[in-house]
């Protein structure tokens, strides 16, 4: 898909149309490493309807490609083990979706403190009990 007659929305995605929002909700405490390389979100689609990919999502990073999976809470909520998701870090900032066609980039954080607050009880739990492999450092924190 070119991305020329797209404007960039909010750094890293690029929609036909611009968005808004109110107030911001702080989702980080600290982002102590953030890879230096991103990569394209290889599954918008799977966010059309919240019209965002937040902040703090856990994500697949494949360093190779430069693809970044993000992890939905129900794929968390069947995994009977966590550890087979293969989450290898968290979405650094928001990305808004318009629609399917959005080409969306990311960027991993691989060492921070996240604010649990964001989480639905279940997932958070499940997040916290997970192994954390290759160096990664996440907390989480009220």
């Amino acid at each position: 898909m070119s991305l020329t007659n797209h404007k960039a929305d909010l750094g890293g995605t690029f929609n036909s149309r611009s968005q808004s929002w109110g107030h911001a909700r702080k989702i980080w405490r600290e982002q102590r490493e953030v890879l230096p390389a991103g990569g394209i979100i290889s599954n918008v689609a799977d966010f059309v309807e919240a019209g965002v990919i937040p902040s703090g999502s856990p994500v697949v990073f494949d360093d190779g490609a430069k693809t970044i999976t993000v992890v939905t809470d129900e794929q968390i909520t069947a995994a009977e083990d966590i550890n087979t998701l293969g989450i290898n870090g968290f979405l650094k900032e928001d990305r808004p979706v318009e629609n399917a066609n959005t080409i969306a980039t990311g960027t991993v954080v691989v060492d921070g403190d996240l604010y649990g607050f964001m989480f639905p009880d279940a997932i958070l739990a499940k997040l916290k009990n997970m192994n954390q492999k290759n160096g990664m450092k996440i907390r989480f924190v009220n």
